[in-house]
């Protein structure tokens, strides 16, 4: 599924074709028409006669392939398989959650002003280390790696070592702060920019009627015990 999603390039069809090969790969066959006749092939090398000898493979409609083909041609799975065509993941997004969380901690309350300007610090640190961020090389310009073990694939496995993480947009916006207060041009009676948002009217609670005396809560209080 991971090689479907990943060659498909946002094509559905290519990723819904790809997937579907399985059941002929599985039975030795790398060629095949299909339903309306079109011709298809496995993406990978052909394969030598000892490569397919050594192989265990599917007989056709055998009750392992039933299995298998009732798996891979699951309408449902196919339908939310559609979504995958982009092969986006969770992991860029994760890496700005971490980012926001050191910025917004959930256990502190802010108010509406304090959360967006600290949301806009968030995004600056994520974009100088997520979009500009390069790999790391040494000092004869080779390109830096990490060998790691992989669980899955039971192999050692290569990651980009990247740059040191920064906080340069710090300085610079320190820099504009200092600018903007030597400025004798500037007042602070006006905006501090011209994008600034006024505060929605947000309501003390999201309770949608008004909190009883507690005396009246009191009186009706009932239980069962």
């Amino acid at each position: 599924m991971w090689f479907a999603c990943a060659t498909s390039k946002g094509d559905v069809e290519a990723l819904k074709c790809r997937w579907k090969s399985i059941t002929h790969h599985e039975c030795n066959e790398h060629e095949w028409t299909d339903d309306n006749g079109e011709q298809h092939r496995c993406d990978h090398a052909p394969l030598t006669a000892q490569e397919k000898k050594n192989r265990m493979w599917m007989r056709k409609y055998s009750m392992a392939f039933q299995d298998l083909s009732s798996l891979v041609l699951d309408k449902r799975l196919l339908r939310d398989m559609e979504k995958m065509a982009l092969f986006k993941h969770t992991g860029p997004l994760e890496v700005f959650h971490s980012a926001l969380l050191k910025y917004l901690p959930k256990r502190q309350a802010f108010s509406f002003q304090g959360m967006k300007e600290r949301c806009h610090l968030a995004f600056l640190e994520h974009n100088e280390n997520i979009v500009k961020r390069k790999q790391d090389t040494t000092k004869t310009g080779q390109a830096r790696f990490n060998q790691v073990f992989s669980k899955r694939s039971k192999q050692w496995v290569l990651k980009k070592i990247f740059t040191p993480h920064t906080t340069q947009f710090i300085d610079t916006l320190i820099k504009r702060v200092m600018d903007r207060r030597r400025n004798p041009n500037i007042q602070f009676t006006l905006p501090i920019s011209s994008l600034a948002m006024p505060q929605p009217a947000l309501p003390p609670n999201i309770t949608p009627v008004p909190k009883p005396s507690k005396e009246a809560a009191t009186t009706s209080f009932q239980s069962r015990f």
